[in-house]
Parts: structure tokens; C-alpha cells; sequence
């Protein structure tokens, strides 16, 4: 399953979630968005490119 991973000072993190504007990241994949829905990934994908235009994502 694909997996939402946001672009940080020390490579890429897998995104756990988000709370206001601050992204929170995580080290473990099974922890990581989507979750339980992984036809959901690119809609994740997209929302968070649009929320967030000035970092990088990708799904991995």
C-alpha cells in the first residue's frame, strides 16, 4: 500500500497526520496515511499539495 511521505530537513518522513498547519511525522509505515483506505491516497495526496503548497510530497 502506498503511503504519504512529506520532504524534511532530514529526507523523506512518512505523514502520520496534521494538526492546524503543522505537519506531525512518523518513522513507522504501518502508522502512516492512508491508514485502513488505500484508494484514498491520491485524493490524500491531493488535498495535502493543495493545504500545504510549500512543501513536498509523494507517495511511496
Amino acid at each position: 500500500m502506498q503511503k504519504l511521505q512529506v520532504l524534511t530537513a532530514h529526507g523523506w518522513a512518512f505523514v502520520l497526520c496534521f494538526v492546524g498547519k503543522r505537519i506531525e511525522t512518523t518513522d513507522d509505515r504501518a502508522k502512516a496515511l492512508p491508514r485502513n483506505c488505500p484508494d484514498l491516497a491520491e485524493s490524500i495526496l491531493a488535498e495535502f499539495e493543495k493545504d500545504f503548497p510549500d512543501q513536498q510530497f509523494r507517495l511511496s
